[in-house]
């Protein structure tokens, strides 16, 4: 974390998330910050979601349905902290032990204790600036990958989101994230990276 390099998101375990920030990021005086969040649930299922009064049964068992036996593209919005990631790891355990799923994460938070699971790491370029792995690149990576389903941790700009939607659009399942305050508001977001 250097002033070149002002923000560092990183991992520690499957459980715990850091971003922190340079100095020279804040007011003066404010100094480096550094923020963890930690995931209420290492391991996650749909009854736990449930147990925990996350969701009610019917709406979690709608959604189970649509993952297992429909292959529906689910695009999972909420706020921060709303547990659309803790949503996603829970769906994808419904999903056919035999099929492959390509995760694509910047910062590696969905494991799935299951056969067939391949993650891709996207990235920031360093400080010369080389090495920046896009989300649209990764995308088209796992296209070679012969996945079934695709997992895009969060859908964060405009290529990344034209590309998850021409995989899914193309007879690929897929599940992604998107940082909105409703479901309407999530779709003028799509709507908005999609514009650009």
């Amino acid at each position: 974390c250097t002033t070149s390099t002002p923000v560092v998101d990183a991992a520690v375990g499957s459980n715990i998330r850091l971003c922190v920030t340079h100095e020279s990021f804040s007011p003066a005086g404010s100094g480096p910050m550094m923020t963890i969040r930690i995931a209420r649930h290492s391991a996650v299922s749909l009854s736990a979601l449930n147990a925990a009064e996350l969701a009610p049964q019917i709406l979690l068992e709608y959604l189970e349905i649509l993952v297992r036996d429909c292959g529906a593209t689910l695009l999972v919005s909420g706020e921060v902290g709303t547990g659309k990631t803790t949503l996603i790891r829970a769906l994808a355990m419904a999903i056919d032990s035999a099929e492959s799923i390509l995760i694509i994460e910047d910062t590696h938070e969905i494991v799935l204790q299951r056969p067939f699971v391949r993650t891709l790491l996207t990235r920031e370029a360093n400080t010369e600036g080389a090495g920046r792995i896009e989300p649209a690149a990764a995308i088209r990576t796992g296209m070679r990958m012969a996945m079934n389903r695709l997992i895009l941790g969060e859908m964060r700009d405009a290529k990344a989101a034209e590309s998850f939607i021409d995989v899914c659009s193309s007879g690929h399942s897929g599940m992604s994230t998107i940082h909105a305050r409703s479901a309407r508001d999530s779709l003028v977001r799509l709507e908005l990276f999609l514009g650009r």
